[in-house]
């Protein structure tokens, strides 16, 4: 039987122990809201630029063909190709 000391002793442990798996859940749950304010601002971001090379692809023929040259060396899937009326890619055998 565990004498009184002890006792306390077992029970401000056990309450250290919820504390602790209380902040770490806090600290996991603050991370994953940091991870998607980091997520939500690079799409921003990613949304903002593309706006831009459009409005600028939209002032010049230029512009415009190094644009379609390049997001055609770079789009991969045929139905990113798609929105920017690229042919699909041909596929090679081997």
């Amino acid at each position: 039987m565990p004498s009184p000391q002890q006792a306390r002793l077992a029970a401000s442990v056990a309450a250290a122990k919820e504390r602790v798996a209380r902040a770490q859940a806090n600290l996991a749950r603050r991370r994953s809201r940091l991870a998607a304010a980091n997520r939500k601002a690079d799409t921003r971001r990613k949304i903002l630029a593309g706006a831009w090379v459009l409005a600028q692809a939209g002032r010049s023929q230029k512009a415009k063909d190094k644009l379609r040259k390049g997001l055609d060396s770079y789009l991969k899937a045929d139905r990113d190709r798609a929105l920017f009326d690229l042919p699909p890619r041909e596929v090679s055998d081997g």
